[in-house]
């Protein structure tokens, strides 16, 4: 795996990384899907959950096998995921996604996002359910917006946009990362 990271290197204890890959399985059954994730220190190439290992332009990536999204948490753990986050018009978080990388917002609908990455759809919940679309669809496009100052401090990826909830019809405000490259 490459040297190259994304951030501040995460050592995780081989215990804590063997709870982090029973948690990522989630139940027994359950279906999985295969996403994207930073790969944030070496130990992620012995976590079972880990199908691939690869260099990324902004760091190192896994490919990774799960059930559920794993909550977002900066900079911590071994696997990583980019946040989507809602806002309400005077700017306040008011939702947000853990999501896989390298991924492009299609859709939302009450407390699901509907993702494009790579060869698959999928939708995620607040609660980090995962779900497949079923008939590849066209919907709304994103209306892009002017991300105000506050949401670009932590991004030089940020963008921000309006989506028309499928549910209720209402605009709602996201930010989220664009590609790196």
């Amino acid at each position: 795996m490459t040297r190259k990271r994304r951030g501040p290197v995460s050592i995780v204890p081989k215990a804590a990384a063997v709870a982090a890959a029973a948690l990522l399985l989630g139940a027994a059954g359950a279906e999985t899907f295969e996403v994207p994730l930073w790969a944030n220190d070496d130990s992620v190439e012995v976590l079972p959950e880990v199908v691939s290992t690869s260099s990324h332009p902004c760091g190192a990536a896994a490919i990774v096998r799960l059930s559920a999204m794993p909550p977002y948490r900066r900079d911590e753990g071994a696997l990583g995921t980019e946040l989507i986050v809602e806002t309400g018009a005077d700017g306040v978080e008011i939702g947000r996604w853990s999501v896989p990388l390298d991924y492009e917002p299609i859709a939302i609908s009450g407390s699901e996002i509907l993702l494009d990455l790579y060869r698959q759809r999928l939708w995620i919940g607040a609660d980090g359910s995962i779900r497949r679309e079923g008939e590849r669809r066209s919907y709304p496009a994103l209306a892009p917006l002017e991300c105000p100052a506050a949401l670009l401090a932590d991004s030089a990826y940020a963008q921000c946009a309006t989506m028309t909830d499928l549910s209720d019809g209402r605009r709602r405000t996201v930010r989220y990362e664009a590609p790196c490259t």
